[in-house]
């Protein structure tokens, strides 16, 4: 949990609740996102998944499909930390090979949320997803490593919060012939002070 008095925005950093007892097809925005918040809602099914990070994969057509996170393994937690692992999943089947540890810090407003991704293809691209906001909030999202430099706006459909709901997004490559990938981002709402004092690297 991530709380800050100035706003009264409470964040949930979630690592843990989907175990391996659970169906690995299961992907249940209430439960698979990275994080939620007192201030936003998780995406609807199908929509775009805010909150979300995943290789992405070629179909048949030639077209990329974002992968899901399904259930996932909590790795251990601490004062301002807690880690995960999954498996990416594209309809119901697992990708074979690869897998994704993800680590979450947090320090007074400051987020940072790492991935590391293991067994992709060279040239294998993933996307980060921020917090899904309305009309009147913005939220950001700041590539720190791994990730291209551009961050686009995507629409995510509706929430508990609102029917038409926005989300910053950043993409980014597995280098050519590495087979792994560090991925580093640091969503923030407008206002907050990323200062390097406090940003972990």
């Amino acid at each position: 949990m991530q709380s800050t008095a100035a706003d009264g925005l409470v964040r949930l950093h979630n690592h843990g609740s989907h175990g391996q007892a659970l169906p690995p097809d299961r992907d249940d925005p209430l439960y698979a996102r990275l994080a939620y918040s007192t201030h936003t809602g998780p995406t609807t099914p199908g929509a775009e998944p805010d909150n979300h990070f995943g290789p992405l994969v070629q179909d048949a057509d030639g077209k990329e499909q974002l992968t899901r996170r399904g259930s996932h393994t909590p790795l251990g937690s601490g004062p301002g930390w807690a880690a995960s692992a999954h498996r990416p999943l594209l309809g119901d089947t697992m990708l074979p090979g690869v897998g994704v540890t993800s680590v979450t810090l947090a320090r007074g407003a400051v987020e940072v949320r790492i991935h590391r991704v293991v067994g992709a293809p060279p040239g294998s691209s993933v996307r980060q997803s921020g917090w899904a906001t309305n009309s009147h909030m913005v939220s950001e999202l700041r590539p720190l490593h791994g990730f291209d430099r551009k961050v686009t706006s995507v629409a995510g459909g509706s929430t508990a919060y609102t029917e038409r709901c926005r989300m910053p997004v950043v993409t980014g490559t597995v280098d050519a012939g590495e087979t792994d990938g560090l991925f580093v981002a640091s969503p923030a709402w407008p206002g907050r002070c990323h200062p390097n004092t406090t940003t972990p690297h």
